[in-house]
Formats: structure tokens, C-alpha cells, sequence
């Protein structure tokens, strides 16, 4: 199955750009957030249904391949609150589904990210359980 999550990431845009980046704000008629269930079971299904929608909000960070995390991205229905994908490898990922977009910013501007994202999401923020077998 993280063989298919895999191949399912690798088809939306690639989560290790270069920098922050900022789509043009959408607004709710041009979404179909509405389509997404209320809360995800595990984080597979989130990441397959994040990936085929389209949000208000998508920006990527990017970090380092040698570091954790490596890359993050955040989608947001509202701009005020989001999914927060984590990814810490090439095959472990987090999602933080309610992450508020005032703590996204704060992130990409942080000087130390790896920090911020270990004493402020990490530890503050429940990530969605892994896929049950």
C-alpha cells in the first residue's frame, strides 16, 4: 500500500521544490473541498483524497533530503485552516488535518524549520493514524 501512496504522490506535484510556493488565491466556487469527508481515518486516505482535490490554498516548502522533515505541504479549503503533509522520508509521511494557516506561515518563515516543526507540530498537533491492515 505505500507503494501506491508512493506512485500516488509522485503523480501530484512533487513535494521537494525549491521554495515556498503560492498558487493564486481560488475562491470557494472554483474548490471542490465540499466533496471531502469530515475527518480521514489514516493517512493514506487523506493524502488520496488531498491530492485530487482542488483547494483555495497550496503551498510547498521544501527543506533538505537529509533532513526531517524533508518537504511540507500545506492545503487549506478556507485559508484560515488546513492539511499539513509531512514528508519525513521518502516513504513516511504525517498529515495534520487543522493546522491553521497563521502556524503555516510562521513555519515557512522560521530560521530553523526542522525545530519548529518538531516542538510545534509534531508535538502540539495530532497527526492521522497510519493505514490499519
Amino acid at each position: 500500500m505505500k507503494q501506491i501512496l508512493f506512485a500516488l504522490l509522485l503523480l501530484s506535484p512533487a513535494l521537494s521544490n525549491a521554495q515556498v510556493q503560492h498558487n493564486f488565491e481560488k475562491g470557494p466556487e472554483n474548490t471542490n473541498c465540499h466533496e471531502l469527508p469530515a475527518e480521514f481515518t489514516n493517512y493514506v486516505e487523506a493524502i488520496k483524497a488531498l491530492s485530487t482535490t482542488t483547494f483555495r490554498l497550496k503551498e510547498t516548502l521544501s527543506i533538505s533530503k537529509h533532513l526531517t522533515p524533508q518537504a511540507l505541504r500545506y492545503y487549506s479549503c478556507d485559508g484560515k485552516t488546513g492539511y499539513l503533509v509531512a514528508k519525513e522520508s521518502d516513504s513516511v509521511f504525517q498529515v495534520y488535518p487543522q493546522v491553521p494557516y497563521k502556524l503555516w506561515q510562521e513555519f515557512s518563515e522560521s530560521k530553523d524549520p526542522v525545530y519548529f516543526y518538531s516542538e510545534k507540530i509534531k508535538k502540539q498537533y495530532a497527526k492521522l493514524p497510519e493505514e490499519e491492515d
